[in-house]
């Protein structure tokens, strides 16, 4: 059956992707299919065997699309002007010492400890294990530290807004 389909299947993801891509596709779907061979119904075969192909052609197109967003050419890299990363460096080590100073001054230590914990790089399952609470605490108390420092450092995300809107 398997090879049956295949060539079906490759047509369908060449048609919308290059050769590699749509070779690749082809086998995941086949891997696919063949786990699911007991599961599937005779007679809507054909509609399952389409839902595959969608949802991995669909799924290919996010990934890639995400990866290219991800990297940049080096031309972009060479097009920046010194000065102008050494402005945002020292922007951003302004803003990195304003987050800093304002996790300090969070007054409920529980939220004061979390922030920090994230500040030194933790996830949240590994301050859930640091702090002997449930992962899903933490990640509560993540969402009233955001909002607590989005209110203290509101001045300053008013004056890089306004700097960004004036470049």
């Amino acid at each position: 059956m398997l090879t049956a389909i295949r060539p079906a299947l490759h047509t369908f993801f060449r048609h919308y992707t290059d050769p590699d891509v749509a070779e690749d596709l082809t086998q995941l779907s086949l891997v696919r299919i063949s786990g699911a061979v007991a599961r599937i119904d005779p007679e809507r075969a054909d509609s399952y065997l389409s839902a595959v192909a969608r949802n991995l052609l669909r799924t290919s197109h996010r990934v890639r699309a995400r990866d290219r967003r991800r990297t940049s050419t080096l031309t972009d890299a060479i097009d920046v002007a010194d000065d102008e990363v050494a402005d945002h460096r020292a922007e951003y080590g302004d803003l990195a010492r304003a987050v800093h100073r304002a996790c300090l001054d969070i007054e409920q230590p529980a939220l004061r400890d979390i922030a920090l914990g994230v500040l030194r790089g933790h996830s949240a399952t590994e301050l859930a294990n640091e702090f002997d609470i449930s992962p899903v605490t933490v990640r509560t108390r993540l969402m009233r530290v955001r909002t607590s420092l989005r209110r203290q450092l509101a001045a300053y995300l008013d004056e890089t807004g306004a700097l960004e809107r004036e470049a």
